[in-house]
């Protein structure tokens, strides 16, 4: 089965089930194969397992290796020198439930074992761990005592640096925000954290979410964090990229799947442009699905275990692996082809013309005349044919946006979507539209008719991609 979102070539592929479904799993990828780690196997999500399963994608097959040393759902795995070091997790305690632990260990694919390693400073589980250079970075999470909401004891912003030849843990720079259900990655030499949330809070009181957005950078050679304010195409916990270090491609990192407010699971599936620093779009997962875990090998991102559907529940057991080749996704050039180029609209407010959505300044902007947006229209031309990457659009954040459809021509005549959708709601204050290498000249942005309280302001449009 193989399906498309219809704005960039790539294709899910549904491969061979998981032979145990797991969730809240870590995710490592080592020797071209998926290393599953740990996770529950049951809808009890206070009983995880020493669970180990391997996915080869070159065989379409998966088996099993070494068990882990102690049974554990959320921990924090890195790769580093030909070896997984596992970090922290919760593991169950008769009485008080699922409790984090500060136990570590290192997997040697040769002898197929595990051993231990220095203990963590502090017992936590669903933060993150990430190689940077010879060493590795560990922090965020939290520390639960116990399966209750009440039993999480702290949460932290510590961050720790393990030096895999001392076996020693130094504390670094505190992150300036907390976090949880984590991705990460290292690109040019800095760690990046993708978190689903602030908190935890529990599955059962997930309106009480502190929802992150954004992402985390950390300079090793400055001991210093940053926040980027880059909004996501969705805010939402229990990605199936949570708990690894491992889908990576380049300098993209994986943020997909997952659920959102009051537990609707999602299709959305982005990535963060670590060089670039904004969050792009990538093609929509077969069905909403949360919870798993994945990795990037060669050119394949592969996600396995999690939950299907949308039920009031924990879900459906979700056994299929899925897997996209992420090899065509498109170049992003640096240049805005935009830029001063001739713009129209189908109307203007005064002092605000189609020309103030493509000055290259934020603080003007394009907004038609009167109220509502019946037959309105914004138009952009690029002064001769591109081949197309991205389109970044900002509007005005305290504007009530009406849904729109963007749109591509190369005759200025004849016009196609750029979006499979006829009309799409505005999501966020900065929106990325993957535009998959199409051929055009001209853009424009057209608006549905609707509510006469609604109409549009586009502080600026920028246009990525190169002559064809």
């Amino acid at each position: 089965m193989l399906v498309t979102n219809g704005s960039w070539a790539g294709e899910w592929e549904v491969r061979e089930r998981i032979p145990f479904h797991v969730y809240g799993h870590g995710g490592a990828v080592l020797d071209g194969k998926l290393h599953c780690l740990g996770g529950c196997h049951t809808k009890d999500w206070q009983a995880p397992g020493k669970y180990h399963q391997v996915y080869d994608p070159a065989a379409d097959a998966w088996t099993a290796a070494a068990e882990l040393p102690l049974a554990v759902g959320w921990p924090m795995p890195a790769v580093h020198g030909g070896r997984i070091y596992l970090f922290g997790g919760g593991y169950f305690v008769p009485g008080p439930g699922i409790t984090s632990t500060t136990k570590a260990w290192v997997f040697d694919p040769a002898a197929n074992r595990w051993s231990a390693i220095r203990d963590l400073p502090v017992p936590i589980m669903n933060g993150f761990a990430v190689t940077v250079g010879n060493v590795i970075y560990v922090g965020l999470g939290y520390n639960r005592q116990g399966g209750l909401g009440t039993n999480i004891v702290a949460h932290y912003r510590n961050t720790y640096r393990y030096d895999p030849a001392r076996d020693t843990y130094e504390r670094v720079a505190d992150a300036p925000e907390l976090g949880c259900y984590a991705s990460a990655g290292q690109w040019e030499g800095k760690a990046y954290v993708v978190a689903g949330a602030n908190i935890e809070v529990g599955f059962h009181d997930m309106k009480d979410y502190q929802w992150a957005d954004g992402a985390l950078k950390y300079d090793p050679a400055a001991n210093r964090w940053t926040k980027i304010n880059t909004p996501r195409l969705k805010k939402r916990v229990f990605y199936l990229t949570q708990c690894t270090s491992s889908a990576v491609a380049g300098p993209r990192l994986f943020a997909v799947g997952g659920m959102g407010e009051y537990r609707d699971r999602t299709i959305v599936g982005e990535y963060f442009d670590m060089q670039r620093e904004v969050f792009r779009e990538i093609p929509s997962l077969l069905e909403p699905r949360c919870c798993g875990g994945g990795g990037v090998t060669g050119d394949l991102l592969i996600l396995a275990g999690g939950f299907f559907g949308v039920a009031e529940d924990l879900g459906d057991v979700c056994e299929p692996t899925w897997v996209l080749d992420v090899s065509d996704l498109p170049e992003v050039v640096d240049g805005n082809l935009a830029r001063n180029r001739p713009a129209q609209a189908s109307s203007e407010r005064e002092g605000h013309q189609a020309v103030r959505a493509n000055d290259g300044s934020l603080d003007t902007y394009w907004e038609p005349a009167g109220e509502g947006a019946t037959n309105t229209w914004w138009k952009l031309d690029l002064a001769g044919p591109r081949r197309l990457a991205e389109c970044k659009l900002t509007w005005d954040s305290s504007a009530a946006m009406p849904p729109y459809v963007l749109e591509v021509s190369v005759n200025g005549t004849n016009w196609v979507a750029a979006k499979p959708e006829a009309f799409r709601r505005v999501s966020a204050r900065v929106e990325v539209v993957n535009l998959a290498g199409a051929n055009g000249r001209y853009l424009r942005l057209q608006f549905s008719d609707s509510q006469s309280a609604w109409h549009p302001r586009l502080r600026e449009i920028e246009v990525q991609g190169t002559e064809p």
